[in-house]
């Protein structure tokens, strides 16, 4: 019998993790239950570092804001930065471990000094990152909002959360089926799990198809 696999991420055809599920007779559901919307904002001042947490907060940033020089840019993780280096070629800062903020959050403020740094965020983000800062030392833009999507999904064996978002989007017309395991794409997804008595079979530490690939 072939495991249903549900993931709340848009995958490409030629995604390697659909290769994967494929090899290993996984029936996958791709499936973003959020969109995004573009917010007009406004940067007051000039930053020495901009922290990226998303390949979104970097794109809904530059649709408005020229980056400057020599501002130096900085990654939640090596998949955000990834996504971003078409255009970045070098980051000053990458996060080693981006399934957990609060830890990322610690290196980025040890690394950060008493430059001031721009954080492009969502408008409901839960500044995970950001909050570690002190407020004369950053500037927060609201350059998006997340918009749930929610669809009625049949039963799967195994459910992938990739944000908080995805989760609550989910919940709206969803639940969980018993004998299930749920899989968190990090600490900030675990948690919005738990306050909704879902039990969480592994959380992820790296936020990435490689490491989810390798759990399954």
């Amino acid at each position: 019998m072939r495991t249903k696999l549900f993931v709340s991420s848009e995958l490409s055809d030629d995604h390697s993790f659909r290769t994967f599920c494929k090899q290993h007779s996984i029936e996958l559901t791709a499936q973003s239950l959020i969109e995004f919307k573009q917010l007009n904002y406004h940067v007051s001042s000039i930053c020495d570092v901009i922290f990226f947490s998303s390949i979104r907060s970097y794109n809904y940033l530059i649709s408005f804001y020229e980056l400057h020089e020599p501002v130096v840019f900085a990654a939640i993780g090596v998949s955000t930065a990834k996504q971003i280096n078409e255009d970045i070629s070098s980051f000053g800062f990458i996060g080693s471990t981006p399934g957990n903020p609060r830890k990322v959050a610690e290196e980025f403020k040890e690394w950060l000094g008493d430059r001031r740094v721009l954080f492009p965020l969502a408008l409901k983000s839960n500044e995970s990152i950001s909050s570690l800062i002190p407020e004369e030392q950053k500037e927060v833009v609201r350059v998006y909002e997340t918009i749930h999507h929610p669809l009625i999904l049949s039963d799967q064996d195994i459910y992938v959360f990739t944000s908080p978002s995805n989760v609550e989007s989910f919940l709206k017309v969803n639940g969980i089926p018993e004998n299930t395991k749920v899989i968190a794409w990090g600490k900030s997804t675990e948690h919005t799990l738990e306050l909704h008595r879902v039990s969480v079979w592994n959380t992820l530490k790296t936020s990435s198809f490689d490491e989810l690939s390798s759990l399954l």
